[in-house]
């Protein structure tokens, strides 16, 4: 049987220890609704890095050799993750690593400039550049194993005749090609950029129906536009952006386009312009005769012999004294009697046609419009 001090003593004990629970209890709620909040960013945060997609790049294209210019691939992105990239990197056909380059894993646009040959031959592009998509999807990565993804991007190209190639061709060949070398990578910048133009431009100056004068001015204009730094392409995620309310830290592209994100930033498009055709006059060199080949006759003022026979009554000429001379010896043995004239008139001079002079045509060569291309399509009229 307790009695009272026992019990009171008892009941300030299990005081206390309902006090020291209902503190503990407090403690764990408190860490519940605030030691488990996500870590704001700051500019001092590590920016995780995006995933790397190694583009192996296949180039078909008959003739192509060491002696060309490398093909130029253009990269611009398309989505979010690679909004921010817009370069353009140098293919060569004699250099395997060349046809590699590391780039954002999202969506692509890939667009070509064409190589010039040695001799001025130079390839059909694509008019619209193709589009590609390869790295995370759903937030997991495709290299499953852990390995790098690889995107193959292959070009076939049919080949353009030298002959066949206008002064057209090579000014957007080489316009291009000064863009490409503002916005190159290490293969289309510095001293590596020069010789990509120097290569195009000499092998242009071999097409036989370009004005080599306007296709140097091109050329130098082109090399004038080598960077001294190349243009890489970022691997930051998220676009470059630092900010996951997606409200600050946006990027843009360069040029190309641009990209909008929707206000979930789950998904990024790109828009065009429709296309407006600027039509270019065709043109080629044809040849126009003034004056047809002829031959001109010559004549000369000769004698004429006239031998005759009264004897038979034959008569003949000839421009020829010794043939005449011959047949009057021939009738004197023949038809000669006593009272028989046989002699030879000499009283006539006659203009007589005694060979030609051949002269070549005349004619000069004409700048004829053919059709219409447009420069950005390739549509023709």
């Amino acid at each position: 049987m307790h009695t009272p001090a026992r019990t009171s003593s008892l009941k300030r004990i299990l005081s206390r220890i309902a006090t020291g629970i209902a503190t503990c209890l407090l403690v764990v709620v408190l860490s519940g609704c605030f030691g488990q909040q996500p870590a704001v960013e700051t500019d001092d945060a590590t920016v995780t890095e995006a995933k790397t997609v190694l583009a192996s790049i296949t180039i078909d294209a008959p003739g192509w050799s060491k002696d060309s210019s490398p093909f130029v691939v253009h990269f611009v992105g398309l989505d979010e993750a690679t909004a921010d990239v817009d370069f353009y990197h140098a293919v060569s056909a004699d250099d395997e690593a060349s046809a590699q380059v590391e780039l954002p894993a999202g969506g692509y646009e890939v667009g070509y400039i064409s190589a010039i040959n040695a001799d001025g031959s130079i390839y059909r592009t694509p008019d619209e550049p193709a589009t590609v998509v390869i790295g995370e999807a759903d937030g997991e990565s495709d290299d499953a194993a852990g390995e790098q993804p690889a995107l193959d991007v292959d070009g076939s190209f049919e080949q353009v005749p030298a002959e066949d190639v206008t002064q057209d061709d090579i000014d957007g060949i080489l316009g291009d090609l000064a863009n490409a070398v503002e916005k190159g990578d290490e293969t289309l910048s510095g001293d590596a950029g020069k010789d990509v133009v120097d290569t195009a431009t000499g092998n242009a100056q071999n097409a036989p129906n370009v004005d080599k004068d306007k296709v140097e001015q091109a050329g130098d204009e082109a090399s004038d536009a080598v960077k001294d730094e190349p243009t890489k392409p970022s691997t930051s995620g998220n676009g470059g952006s630092g900010s996951s309310s997606g409200n600050s830290g946006s990027s843009s592209k360069p040029s190309g386009g641009s990209s909008n994100s929707s206000s979930s930033g789950g998904s990024s498009s790109a828009s065009k312009p429709a296309h407006q055709h600027t039509w270019v006059a065709q043109t080629e060199q044809q040849w126009v005769v003034d004056e047809a080949a002829w031959d001109e006759p010559v004549y000369e003022m000769v004698q004429i012999y006239k031998p005759y026979c009264q004897g038979c009554g034959a008569r003949w000429e000839t421009t020829d004294v010794n043939a005449a001379n011959e047949w009057q010896r021939q009738h004197i043995i023949s038809c000669a009697t006593e009272g028989v004239a046989i002699g030879c008139d000499t009283s006539e001079v006659r203009k007589v046609q005694t060979g030609t002079v051949h002269h070549d045509e005349v004619g000069h060569w004409e700048t004829v419009t053919t059709g219409y291309k447009c420069s950005g399509c390739g549509a023709t009229q």
